[in-house]
């Protein structure tokens, strides 16, 4: 199939994009004693629980609610086993684009030339990263949070590259080896992977007709 027709339905899929989520109790872990001054925030791609924070005074592993600790003005780093996905000043909120430093996509042109071409650009970035947060979710089912299990633990001699296209990224072979190891033998595209966190976060895309 011609990839300008794919990244074209892509942007056309993402225009239905409304809000999502899911939830669950506070078990944020720590590796030091929250405070009165301990600040919290979410991860958002869905909700992602087992992903690991570190800061220079916090660390851990989100909860069910995405939730980490952090103190304010402190950087918050996310990782993945032996794969770190960015750093980002701690917010209330955290998501794949603001941990690159973007604002996501809004119109079809704007999708579809990001996507299109063989430049790697901050948004296939962020892309790649809800595409491998997806992947790893334990019941393949992102609608209801995404829940990493024991992946941290699994793949800390991975390091799988976010700096690929993003029609590329499921083909790694750090991802199909991060995959046997979690035990996860579902695919996520990354067309699935754009529509689910455009619906998570409640964007909505405009088209240019």
């Amino acid at each position: 199939m011609n990839k300008y027709y794919v990244t074209a339905m892509i942007a056309s899929t993402l225009l239905t994009a409304c809000n999502g989520g899911g939830g669950g109790s506070d078990d944020t872990k720590t590796t030091t004693q929250p405070s009165a001054s301990t600040l919290t925030g979410a991860f958002i791609d869905s909700p992602v629980k087992g992903l690991r924070f570190e800061t220079p005074t916090q660390s851990g592993l989100t909860n069910e609610l995405g939730e980490f600790n952090y103190l304010e003005g402190e950087a918050v780093t996310f990782y993945v086993g032996g794969t770190q996905l960015g750093i980002a000043l701690g917010s209330d909120e955290i998501s794949p684009f603001s941990l690159l430093g973007i604002k996501p996509l809004t119109t079809e042109l704007d999708i579809s030339n990001a996507l299109d071409g063989n430049e790697v650009n901050s948004f296939d970035r962020a892309i790649n990263i809800a595409t491998l947060l997806q992947t790893l979710d334990i019941d393949s089912n992102p609608e209801n949070g995404i829940d990493l299990g024991a992946s941290h633990t699994e793949l800390a001699s991975i390091n799988i590259s976010m700096n690929v296209k993003a029609r590329h990224f499921e083909n790694q072979e750090s991802l199909t080896k991060a995959k046997s190891l979690t035990g996860i033998s579902g695919v996520r595209s990354y067309d699935d992977a754009a529509q689910h966190i455009y619906n998570s976060l409640g964007i909505n895309v405009e088209s240019n007709l």
